[in-house]
């Protein structure tokens, strides 16, 4: 995004959210690669007040690759609810950058954060990062490295950055600096984590008060009873079931006022119109038949969709969808996969591409294209309006059921397809689930309208157009044959219509 602060123009790259700079997921490679050699005039570096320790970690590694940063201290207000003491101007002198502290919900403190960066970029020549002390361990194998290394490899890296990726045996760097080899005089790569981890700990005992915390007594309540192992599953079916019921109940009230308004009302007015003007009656059924009649089937659907999105954000807002991955893990784990690949699953209600794109948070390679693989067997909101129809047409009256139903089988089909893959393609050890569960919170309405708007008009401008196209297309093939305009009962249509009529006599039709 771009967005001006007094007189500067800023480009803000959005970057994955990861807890580590260690490239062992796609999400950390991409932010490490980009940091790395994009060279970013700052990097903002946003952090959870409540969580300083697992958080920290990533702050020190960004620190540690030479590039200006500023920290966003985020969450002050859910901070001081749990009644803990930050000593920031003691944190920032620590780090050695700039610490801020914001509440982004409420857009708290975000001038003097945009300040800081203005100030971090402006001094970014004179920049000199930390060295935090690791101990002499450490700072031996450090010397070492940076007397040995090339000039060349020198001007592009931060030469203490790549000593310390080499400690603690990161393979990307192992590969930068080859031929050239060096003994850490250690096996295991977490001995750099717990050493970052203990000068974290210095840091935290010094300017941070932590004795208060506790768990949040309002999300500790509710989860009690949806992380309930007996009730928990009903819940969630029942929360899926209510998200069908009112797409079908509540999204058909408007669409059926959508319908009457294009195909009732605007086409009466507009045919009068024309037929006043005297066009000829051909442009007039183009116009009432193919333009507005393909603008009414596209918009008709537009508020079925938009009830499966916000229900779909407000799951991923409320903090939700991250239960329902917790509680899947077990039946995941059945079919050789965890929790974390049921979520993409569960996006791909919404839309299979960015469920796919999704996938990225999966550090298991096989259990990443597994999940791939599996996700168009989730229902996406491109096939709902399909479901609408042919739920209408077979089965009157339990449009819901049916409807309901079709996603269950997408759900078995696509569970089924992963204990074959893992069975045959995939073979391999499963990987253990891991995930952060978020406070409970209310959805703030404006993030809420913004996802939904950008997934309806994402289904305006792509199936839209097809679909408005296909409506003009058929228009032609119901009024046209060979010798021009004629009868619908004449027309090319008819005769496709009387080919295939025999294949659908056994249904009914």
């Amino acid at each position: 995004g771009r967005m001006q602060f007094a007189e500067h123009i800023m480009d803000i790259v959005d970057l994955p959210g990861i807890y580590s700079l260690s490239p062992y997921t796609l999400e950390e490679k991409i932010s490490r690669d980009y940091i790395q050699n994009e060279n970013p005039d700052v990097v903002l570096n946003i952090i959870d007040a409540t969580a300083l320790e697992r958080n920290l970690y990533l702050t020190l590694q960004l620190i540690e690759l030479g590039r200006p940063v500023v920290v966003a201290l985020n969450m002050m207000d859910e901070a001081e609810k749990k009644n803990i003491q930050l000593d920031l101007e003691g944190l920032s002198a620590a780090l050695g950058v700039p610490v801020v502290p914001i509440v982004a919900l409420r857009k708290r403190g975000l001038p003097e954060l945009l300040e800081s960066v203005v100030t971090a970029h402006h001094a970014k020549a004179t920049y000199k990062p930390r060295r935090f002390n690791y101990g002499e361990e450490v700072e031996a194998f450090v010397r070492e490295v940076e007397l040995k290394l090339p000039k060349a490899l020198k001007a592009d890296h931060d030469p203490r950055w790549i000593a310390l990726k080499l400690f603690e045996h990161d393979i990307e760097v192992q590969k930068l600096v080859s031929p050239l080899k060096f003994d850490s005089g250690h096996d295991s790569p977490d001995r750099m984590a717990d050493l970052r981890y203990r000068v974290i700990g210095e840091m935290i005992s010094g300017t941070a008060s932590l004795e208060a915390i506790a768990f949040d007594p309002l999300t500790d309540r509710i989860d009690r009873v949806l992380l309930n192992p007996f009730l928990g599953l009903p819940i969630f079916g029942l929360v899926m079931w209510l998200m069908f019921y009112l797409t079908f109940n509540l999204g058909g009230v408007f669409a059926d006022l959508i319908d009457v308004f294009f195909a009732v009302h605007l086409s009466s007015w507009v045919t009068v119109g024309l037929e006043f003007l005297q066009v000829a009656p051909w442009l007039v059924s183009l116009v009432v038949d193919g333009v507005i009649g393909g603008v009414g089937g596209v918009l008709t659907f537009v508020p079925n969709i938009a009830i499966v999105f916000v229900m779909i954000s407000l799951l991923e807002d409320t903090g939700y969808m991250a239960r329902a991955a917790y509680l899947m893990d077990h039946w995941m784990t059945k079919v050789g996969l965890n929790g974390k690949t049921f979520i993409p699953m569960v996006l791909g209600f919404g839309c299979n591409v960015p469920a796919i794109m999704g996938t990225r948070t999966i550090e298991n390679e096989n259990d990443r294209l597994i999940a791939i693989l599996i996700n168009p067997f989730m229902s996406c909101g491109a096939r709902f309006p399909v479901y609408v129809l042919f739920a209408s047409v077979f089965f009157p009256g339990n449009e819901t059921a049916v409807t309901f139903s079709l996603y269950i089988l997408g759900i078995l089909m696509a569970m089924a397809f992963a204990m074959i893959f893992r069975k045959t393609l995939f073979k391999g050890e499963q990987s253990p689930f891991i995930m952060e569960l978020p406070p409970y919170r209310f959805p703030k309405p404006g993030d809420l309208g913004i996802h939904v708007w950008e997934k309806v008009r994402g289904y305006l401008i792509k199936a839209g157009t097809v679909i408005f196209g296909a409506s003009v297309v058929l228009w032609f093939v119901l009024n046209f044959n060979f010798s021009g305009q004629v009868p619908i009962t004449e027309s090319f249509g008819a005769t496709i219509g009387h080919f295939i009529a025999p294949f659908f006599g056994p249904l009914g039709f």
